[in-house]
Protein backbone atom coordinates (compact mmCIF):
# COMPACT_ATOMS: atom_id res chain seq x y z
CA UNK A 1 0.00 0.00 0.00
CA UNK A 2 1.44 3.71 -0.67
CA UNK A 3 0.93 6.02 2.30
CA UNK A 4 3.14 8.55 1.14
CA UNK A 5 1.23 11.88 0.98
CA UNK A 6 0.26 14.19 -1.61
CA UNK A 7 2.79 17.52 -2.49
CA UNK A 8 0.85 19.56 -5.36
CA UNK A 9 3.70 21.76 -7.39
CA UNK A 10 2.22 24.69 -8.96
CA UNK A 11 4.21 26.29 -11.84
CA UNK A 12 4.59 28.35 -14.67
CA UNK A 13 5.16 26.16 -18.38
CA UNK A 14 8.01 28.56 -18.65
CA UNK A 15 10.55 27.94 -16.00
CA UNK A 16 9.07 24.05 -15.28
CA UNK A 17 11.65 21.90 -17.18
CA UNK A 18 14.91 23.47 -15.36
CA UNK A 19 13.04 24.45 -11.98
CA UNK A 20 10.72 21.77 -10.92
CA UNK A 21 11.92 19.02 -12.53
CA UNK A 22 15.07 18.27 -10.48
CA UNK A 23 13.04 18.97 -7.62
CA UNK A 24 10.47 16.17 -8.72
CA UNK A 25 13.54 13.69 -8.93
CA UNK A 26 14.36 14.05 -5.67
CA UNK A 27 11.13 14.16 -4.65
CA UNK A 28 9.35 10.97 -6.01
CA UNK A 29 10.00 8.61 -3.78
CA UNK A 30 8.86 10.63 -0.46
CA UNK A 31 5.76 11.85 -1.92
CA UNK A 32 3.29 11.35 -4.73
CA UNK A 33 3.61 14.42 -7.01
CA UNK A 34 0.65 16.34 -9.05
CA UNK A 35 1.71 18.85 -11.16
CA UNK A 36 -0.15 21.67 -12.10
CA UNK A 37 1.06 23.63 -14.92
CA UNK A 38 0.16 27.21 -15.53
CA UNK A 39 0.12 27.71 -19.26
CA UNK A 40 1.96 30.91 -20.64
CA UNK A 41 3.59 28.92 -22.91
CA UNK A 42 3.58 24.99 -22.53
CA UNK A 43 5.42 23.31 -26.01
CA UNK A 44 4.81 20.20 -27.47
CA UNK A 45 8.09 19.02 -25.28
CA UNK A 46 6.71 20.11 -22.27
CA UNK A 47 3.78 17.84 -22.72
CA UNK A 48 5.84 14.69 -23.53
CA UNK A 49 8.39 15.21 -20.54
CA UNK A 50 5.08 15.02 -18.44
CA UNK A 51 3.90 12.23 -20.18
CA UNK A 52 6.95 10.45 -19.85
CA UNK A 53 6.72 11.15 -15.57
CA UNK A 54 3.49 9.91 -15.41
CA UNK A 55 4.61 6.45 -17.01
CA UNK A 56 7.60 5.97 -15.48
CA UNK A 57 5.31 6.70 -12.39
CA UNK A 58 7.21 9.36 -10.90
CA UNK A 59 4.24 11.72 -10.93
CA UNK A 60 0.45 10.64 -10.11
CA UNK A 61 -1.34 13.54 -12.18
CA UNK A 62 -0.44 16.54 -14.00
CA UNK A 63 -2.70 19.88 -15.68
CA UNK A 64 -2.44 22.27 -17.63
CA UNK A 65 -4.29 25.30 -17.81
CA UNK A 66 -6.05 26.96 -20.54
CA UNK A 67 -3.24 29.49 -22.30
CA UNK A 68 -5.68 32.25 -21.87
CA UNK A 69 -5.55 32.44 -18.50
CA UNK A 70 -8.10 35.29 -17.50
CA UNK A 71 -12.11 35.45 -18.29
CA UNK A 72 -15.21 33.43 -17.26
CA UNK A 73 -13.75 30.14 -19.35
CA UNK A 74 -10.51 30.27 -17.16
CA UNK A 75 -12.27 31.01 -13.89
CA UNK A 76 -15.06 28.11 -14.77
CA UNK A 77 -11.86 25.92 -15.34
CA UNK A 78 -10.20 26.88 -12.06
CA UNK A 79 -13.37 26.01 -10.10
CA UNK A 80 -13.92 22.97 -11.84
CA UNK A 81 -9.88 21.30 -11.42
CA UNK A 82 -10.00 22.90 -8.23
CA UNK A 83 -12.65 21.02 -6.66
CA UNK A 84 -10.93 17.94 -8.31
CA UNK A 85 -8.05 18.55 -6.26
CA UNK A 86 -9.79 18.77 -3.16
CA UNK A 87 -10.04 14.93 -3.10
CA UNK A 88 -6.09 14.46 -2.87
CA UNK A 89 -5.71 15.72 0.58
CA UNK A 90 -2.65 17.84 -0.46
CA UNK A 91 -0.35 18.18 2.44
CA UNK A 92 2.38 20.37 0.52
CA UNK A 93 1.73 22.68 -1.98
CA UNK A 94 5.03 24.36 -3.55
CA UNK A 95 4.37 27.06 -5.90
CA UNK A 96 6.36 30.19 -7.08
CA UNK A 97 4.04 32.87 -5.42
CA UNK A 98 0.48 32.74 -3.60
CA UNK A 99 -1.31 35.84 -5.00
CA UNK A 100 -2.60 35.13 -8.54
CA UNK A 101 -5.34 34.06 -9.64
CA UNK A 102 -4.54 30.46 -9.84
CA UNK A 103 -3.26 30.19 -6.58
CA UNK A 104 -6.13 31.69 -4.73
CA UNK A 105 -8.04 29.01 -5.89
CA UNK A 106 -5.80 26.42 -4.75
CA UNK A 107 -5.41 28.26 -1.40
CA UNK A 108 -9.11 28.96 -0.44
CA UNK A 109 -10.39 25.37 -1.98
CA UNK A 110 -7.60 22.53 -2.44
CA UNK A 111 -5.79 23.22 1.00
CA UNK A 112 -7.28 22.31 4.07
CA UNK A 113 -5.94 23.16 7.94
CA UNK A 114 -3.28 20.50 7.65
CA UNK A 115 -1.73 21.20 4.11
CA UNK A 116 1.32 23.77 4.17
CA UNK A 117 2.37 26.16 1.20
CA UNK A 118 6.08 26.75 0.54
CA UNK A 119 7.01 29.41 -1.85
CA UNK A 120 9.98 28.91 -4.17
CA UNK A 121 10.89 32.03 -5.99
CA UNK A 122 14.15 31.27 -7.83
CA UNK A 123 13.95 35.01 -9.76
CA UNK A 124 14.66 37.90 -9.39
CA UNK A 125 12.77 39.73 -6.99
CA UNK A 126 9.93 42.25 -7.66
CA UNK A 127 11.12 43.96 -4.44
CA UNK A 128 14.98 44.23 -5.72
CA UNK A 129 14.23 45.61 -9.10
CA UNK A 130 11.39 48.28 -8.29
CA UNK A 131 11.68 48.61 -3.96
CA UNK A 132 15.82 49.04 -3.90
CA UNK A 133 15.72 51.55 -1.62
CA UNK A 134 13.64 49.28 1.06
CA UNK A 135 15.05 46.38 0.59
CA UNK A 136 18.49 48.32 0.64
CA UNK A 137 17.11 49.79 4.00
CA UNK A 138 16.04 46.45 5.54
CA UNK A 139 19.14 45.25 4.86
CA UNK A 140 21.13 47.71 6.26
CA UNK A 141 18.57 49.15 9.27
CA UNK A 142 19.32 47.94 12.69
CA UNK A 143 16.00 49.63 13.78
CA UNK A 144 13.55 46.48 14.28
CA UNK A 145 10.74 49.80 14.20
CA UNK A 146 11.44 50.95 10.41
CA UNK A 147 8.70 50.61 8.79
CA UNK A 148 9.13 49.21 5.34
CA UNK A 149 5.70 48.20 4.39
CA UNK A 150 4.90 52.30 4.64
CA UNK A 151 7.60 53.06 2.06
CA UNK A 152 6.67 50.43 -0.54
CA UNK A 153 5.47 51.67 -3.66
CA UNK A 154 4.14 49.64 -6.47
CA UNK A 155 6.60 50.06 -9.69
CA UNK A 156 6.07 53.11 -12.44
CA UNK A 157 5.95 52.33 -16.20
CA UNK A 158 8.73 53.10 -18.02
CA UNK A 159 7.29 55.61 -19.80
CA UNK A 160 5.40 57.21 -16.41
CA UNK A 161 9.23 57.61 -15.12
CA UNK A 162 10.03 59.14 -18.71
CA UNK A 163 7.30 62.06 -18.63
CA UNK A 164 7.76 62.51 -15.07
CA UNK A 165 11.22 62.94 -15.32
CA UNK A 166 10.75 65.64 -17.92
CA UNK A 167 8.23 67.35 -15.93
CA UNK A 168 10.32 67.34 -12.81
CA UNK A 169 13.06 69.27 -14.93
CA UNK A 170 10.79 71.95 -15.79
CA UNK A 171 11.48 71.05 -19.41
CA UNK A 172 7.70 71.88 -20.60
CA UNK A 173 8.74 72.08 -24.13
CA UNK A 174 10.50 68.58 -24.68
CA UNK A 175 7.95 67.31 -22.40
CA UNK A 176 5.26 68.41 -25.56
CA UNK A 177 7.55 67.00 -27.75
CA UNK A 178 8.40 63.82 -26.11
CA UNK A 179 4.28 63.05 -25.49
CA UNK A 180 3.66 64.13 -29.52
CA UNK A 181 6.64 61.84 -30.62
CA UNK A 182 5.28 58.94 -28.56
CA UNK A 183 1.91 59.45 -29.01
CA UNK A 184 1.05 56.12 -30.30
CA UNK A 185 3.00 54.42 -27.40
CA UNK A 186 1.13 56.54 -24.82
CA UNK A 187 -2.43 55.91 -26.31
CA UNK A 188 -0.95 52.56 -26.35
CA UNK A 189 -0.06 52.53 -22.90
CA UNK A 190 -3.65 54.00 -21.78
CA UNK A 191 -5.40 51.23 -23.36
CA UNK A 192 -3.03 48.73 -22.05
CA UNK A 193 -3.97 50.26 -18.71
CA UNK A 194 -7.27 51.00 -18.96
CA UNK A 195 -7.93 46.90 -20.26
CA UNK A 196 -5.81 45.82 -17.35
CA UNK A 197 -7.82 47.26 -14.68
CA UNK A 198 -11.02 45.88 -16.30
CA UNK A 199 -9.48 42.81 -16.76
CA UNK A 200 -8.25 43.08 -12.99
CA UNK A 201 -11.97 44.56 -11.52
CA UNK A 202 -13.61 41.28 -13.65
CA UNK A 203 -11.13 38.71 -11.99
CA UNK A 204 -10.77 39.81 -8.49
CA UNK A 205 -14.14 40.45 -8.09
CA UNK A 206 -16.49 39.36 -10.34
CA UNK A 207 -15.14 36.17 -11.40
CA UNK A 208 -13.83 35.16 -8.08
CA UNK A 209 -17.25 35.77 -5.80
CA UNK A 210 -19.41 34.20 -8.43
CA UNK A 211 -17.31 30.98 -8.46
CA UNK A 212 -15.69 30.61 -4.98
CA UNK A 213 -18.01 33.66 -2.94
CA UNK A 214 -14.89 35.77 -2.33
CA UNK A 215 -13.36 38.17 -3.60
CA UNK A 216 -9.31 37.65 -4.56
CA UNK A 217 -8.74 41.11 -3.42
CA UNK A 218 -4.30 41.64 -4.01
CA UNK A 219 -2.78 43.10 -1.22
CA UNK A 220 -0.58 46.06 -0.71
CA UNK A 221 2.67 43.97 0.01
CA UNK A 222 1.20 41.16 -2.83
CA UNK A 223 0.98 43.94 -5.48
CA UNK A 224 4.97 45.79 -4.29
CA UNK A 225 5.99 41.69 -3.82
CA UNK A 226 3.94 39.83 -6.73
CA UNK A 227 4.92 36.70 -4.22
CA UNK A 228 3.06 37.01 -1.02
CA UNK A 229 1.45 38.33 2.09
CA UNK A 230 4.04 36.37 4.10
CA UNK A 231 1.62 33.94 5.32
CA UNK A 232 3.29 31.09 3.91
CA UNK A 233 4.24 27.94 5.97
CA UNK A 234 8.27 28.60 4.01
CA UNK A 235 9.75 30.58 1.92
CA UNK A 236 12.91 29.49 -0.44
CA UNK A 237 15.15 31.79 -2.07
CA UNK A 238 18.37 31.78 -3.57
CA UNK A 239 20.04 35.19 -2.39
CA UNK A 240 21.09 35.98 0.87
CA UNK A 241 20.20 39.64 0.97
CA UNK A 242 16.42 38.49 -0.51
CA UNK A 243 16.59 35.99 2.42
CA UNK A 244 17.39 39.10 5.14
CA UNK A 245 15.10 41.57 3.85
CA UNK A 246 11.85 38.86 3.36
CA UNK A 247 12.16 38.09 6.61
CA UNK A 248 11.91 41.90 8.30
CA UNK A 249 9.43 42.42 5.53
CA UNK A 250 7.00 39.44 6.46
CA UNK A 251 8.19 39.41 9.95
CA UNK A 252 8.52 35.56 9.19
CA UNK A 253 11.94 33.99 9.93
CA UNK A 254 10.62 30.64 8.03
CA UNK A 255 12.70 31.81 5.01
CA UNK A 256 15.59 29.68 3.51
CA UNK A 257 18.63 29.89 1.34
CA UNK A 258 19.03 27.42 -0.46
CA UNK A 259 19.79 25.50 -4.08
CA UNK A 260 18.59 22.76 -6.59
CA UNK A 261 20.74 19.70 -6.96
CA UNK A 262 21.92 19.57 -10.51
CA UNK A 263 23.40 16.98 -12.58
CA UNK A 264 27.29 16.68 -11.01
CA UNK A 265 28.80 15.39 -14.38
CA UNK A 266 31.83 17.78 -15.31
CA UNK A 267 31.32 19.63 -18.21
CA UNK A 268 33.62 20.58 -20.91
CA UNK A 269 33.10 23.92 -22.58
CA UNK A 270 33.94 25.27 -25.84
CA UNK A 271 35.52 28.60 -25.82
CA UNK A 272 32.63 30.95 -27.07
CA UNK A 273 30.34 33.34 -25.39
CA UNK A 274 26.46 32.92 -25.27
CA UNK A 275 24.72 36.59 -25.89
CA UNK A 276 22.24 37.60 -23.76
CA UNK A 277 19.20 39.79 -25.36
CA UNK A 278 16.69 41.52 -23.33
CA UNK A 279 15.38 44.76 -22.35
CA UNK A 280 13.27 46.70 -25.18
CA UNK A 281 11.76 43.24 -26.32
CA UNK A 282 9.33 44.73 -28.38
CA UNK A 283 11.29 47.07 -30.57
CA UNK A 284 12.69 46.01 -33.81
CA UNK A 285 15.56 48.33 -33.73
CA UNK A 286 17.86 49.66 -30.45
CA UNK A 287 18.76 53.39 -30.44
CA UNK A 288 22.56 54.32 -31.00
CA UNK A 289 23.62 54.69 -27.84
CA UNK A 290 21.81 50.97 -26.83
CA UNK A 291 23.20 49.44 -29.76
CA UNK A 292 26.64 51.33 -29.06
CA UNK A 293 26.63 49.89 -24.93
CA UNK A 294 25.98 46.01 -26.45
CA UNK A 295 28.27 45.79 -28.86
CA UNK A 296 31.15 47.01 -26.60
CA UNK A 297 30.15 44.89 -24.00
CA UNK A 298 30.03 41.89 -26.39
CA UNK A 299 33.41 42.86 -27.96
CA UNK A 300 34.69 43.47 -24.24
CA UNK A 301 34.31 40.35 -23.14
CA UNK A 302 34.89 38.49 -26.11
CA UNK A 303 38.69 39.99 -25.57
CA UNK A 304 38.46 38.78 -22.21
CA UNK A 305 37.95 35.04 -23.14
CA UNK A 306 40.22 35.23 -26.06
CA UNK A 307 37.79 33.99 -28.20
CA UNK A 308 35.90 35.47 -31.77
CA UNK A 309 32.90 33.39 -31.14
CA UNK A 310 29.83 34.54 -29.75
CA UNK A 311 26.39 33.71 -30.42
CA UNK A 312 23.06 35.78 -29.26
CA UNK A 313 19.87 34.28 -27.66
CA UNK A 314 16.91 36.95 -27.85
CA UNK A 315 14.34 37.16 -25.17
CA UNK A 316 11.51 34.24 -25.50
CA UNK A 317 8.90 37.63 -26.05
CA UNK A 318 10.56 38.87 -28.87
CA UNK A 319 9.12 38.00 -32.36
CA UNK A 320 10.95 35.71 -33.83
CA UNK A 321 11.83 37.54 -36.22
CA UNK A 322 11.40 40.68 -36.15
CA UNK A 323 13.95 41.84 -33.18
CA UNK A 324 17.41 43.44 -32.53
CA UNK A 325 19.52 40.65 -32.69
CA UNK A 326 20.21 40.92 -36.26
CA UNK A 327 21.26 44.29 -35.75
CA UNK A 328 23.66 43.80 -33.03
CA UNK A 329 25.23 40.59 -34.92
CA UNK A 330 26.00 42.29 -38.27
CA UNK A 331 27.88 44.98 -36.00
CA UNK A 332 29.70 42.25 -34.20
CA UNK A 333 30.37 40.71 -37.24
CA UNK A 334 31.79 43.96 -39.08
CA UNK A 335 34.12 44.00 -36.29
CA UNK A 336 35.21 40.59 -36.95
CA UNK A 337 33.59 38.20 -34.67
CA UNK A 338 31.77 34.94 -36.11
CA UNK A 339 28.20 35.14 -34.59
CA UNK A 340 25.31 33.21 -35.42
CA UNK A 341 21.54 33.96 -33.86
CA UNK A 342 20.07 31.60 -31.48
CA UNK A 343 16.11 30.14 -31.15
CA UNK A 344 14.48 29.87 -27.98
CA UNK A 345 13.85 26.30 -28.86
CA UNK A 346 15.56 24.75 -25.66
CA UNK A 347 15.95 26.02 -22.13
CA UNK A 348 18.67 28.59 -21.52
CA UNK A 349 20.18 26.66 -18.72
CA UNK A 350 20.95 23.45 -21.72
CA UNK A 351 21.49 26.19 -23.89
CA UNK A 352 24.62 27.05 -21.76
CA UNK A 353 26.57 23.50 -21.23
CA UNK A 354 28.45 24.43 -24.13
CA UNK A 355 29.53 27.49 -23.20
CA UNK A 356 32.57 29.23 -21.00
CA UNK A 357 30.58 32.45 -20.03
CA UNK A 358 27.23 33.74 -20.89
CA UNK A 359 26.98 37.98 -20.89
CA UNK A 360 24.63 40.47 -21.03
CA UNK A 361 21.81 42.58 -20.08
CA UNK A 362 20.57 41.86 -16.13
CA UNK A 363 17.77 39.42 -17.15
CA UNK A 364 16.57 36.56 -15.17
CA UNK A 365 18.48 34.43 -17.75
CA UNK A 366 21.75 35.48 -15.92
CA UNK A 367 20.64 33.57 -12.58
CA UNK A 368 19.42 31.18 -14.05
CA UNK A 369 22.08 29.92 -15.54
CA UNK A 370 24.20 30.68 -12.53
CA UNK A 371 22.11 28.61 -10.28
CA UNK A 372 22.09 25.28 -12.47
CA UNK A 373 25.27 25.58 -14.16
CA UNK A 374 28.31 25.80 -12.28
CA UNK A 375 30.57 25.23 -14.54
CA UNK A 376 30.01 28.77 -16.74
CA UNK A 377 31.09 32.15 -16.33
CA UNK A 378 28.31 34.81 -15.98
CA UNK A 379 28.88 38.77 -16.67
CA UNK A 380 25.77 41.16 -16.90
CA UNK A 381 26.27 44.54 -18.22
CA UNK A 382 25.68 47.55 -15.69
CA UNK A 383 25.79 50.38 -17.97
CA UNK A 384 23.23 48.53 -20.49
CA UNK A 385 20.91 47.47 -17.37
CA UNK A 386 20.76 51.21 -16.13
CA UNK A 387 17.83 51.97 -18.32
CA UNK A 388 15.48 49.24 -16.58
CA UNK A 389 17.25 49.52 -12.89
CA UNK A 390 18.29 52.31 -10.83
CA UNK A 391 21.13 49.52 -9.46
CA UNK A 392 21.09 46.57 -11.70
CA UNK A 393 23.20 44.85 -9.38
CA UNK A 394 21.10 45.05 -6.19
CA UNK A 395 18.14 43.53 -8.57
CA UNK A 396 20.45 40.88 -8.16
CA UNK A 397 20.56 40.95 -4.20
CA UNK A 398 24.14 40.13 -3.24
CA UNK A 399 25.12 39.10 -6.71
CA UNK A 400 26.63 35.98 -5.76
CA UNK A 401 28.17 34.07 -8.73
CA UNK A 402 27.16 37.12 -11.30
CA UNK A 403 30.32 39.13 -12.05
CA UNK A 404 29.74 42.74 -14.14
CA UNK A 405 31.31 44.64 -16.84
CA UNK A 406 30.94 48.63 -15.24
CA UNK A 407 30.46 51.23 -16.83
CA UNK A 408 34.27 52.14 -17.84
CA UNK A 409 34.20 48.87 -19.19
CA UNK A 410 36.14 47.32 -16.59
CA UNK A 411 35.46 43.92 -15.00
CA UNK A 412 33.71 44.06 -11.44
CA UNK A 413 34.20 40.12 -10.10
CA UNK A 414 31.46 39.01 -7.06
CA UNK A 415 31.54 36.56 -4.67
CA UNK A 416 31.55 33.11 -5.68
CA UNK A 417 28.31 31.13 -4.69
CA UNK A 418 28.46 28.99 -1.58
CA UNK A 419 26.62 26.25 -1.97
CA UNK A 420 27.85 24.20 1.07
CA UNK A 421 26.20 26.82 3.24
CA UNK A 422 22.66 26.18 2.36
CA UNK A 423 20.00 23.66 2.26
CA UNK A 424 18.79 22.24 -0.85
CA UNK A 425 14.69 22.77 -1.75
CA UNK A 426 14.64 19.04 -0.58
CA UNK A 427 15.67 19.40 2.10
CA UNK A 428 14.00 22.41 3.19
CA UNK A 429 10.58 20.93 1.48
CA UNK A 430 11.22 17.77 3.76
CA UNK A 431 12.14 20.12 6.94
CA UNK A 432 9.31 22.01 6.75
CA UNK A 433 6.86 18.53 6.39
CA UNK A 434 8.35 17.40 9.02
CA UNK A 435 7.84 19.68 11.00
Amino acid sequence: MDNRDYILISWPARGIEGTIFPIISDLSHKFKIIVFVLNISASKHLVAQLDSLKKQKVIVKYLITPQKMKGFSYHLYLRKTTNLLKNYNIKIWLCVADMQTAEKYISNIVLNKDSKTICLFPYITYLFMYNQAVAKKLIDKNDVKYNAYSELKKPESFILKKLITSFKKGLIKSLINYILFKKKIIFRYLFVVLSKNINLIFNQYFYSFLFTGKFHKITKLEKCTQLSNGNANAYIFFDKFEVEVHKKLYKNNNIYLSYITINSQKLLPENKILGILSGWETDNFLTKDNLDMYVNDFIKVCEIYKTNIINLRPHPDMHPQKNYSSQIADVLISHGLECHILTCNIPVIDQSLSYCCIAGFASAALRDVRLFNHSIDVIGFEALSNGYFNDPKFAFGSSEGIDWLDPSGNLVKSESLKLKERLSVSEVIMKVYEE
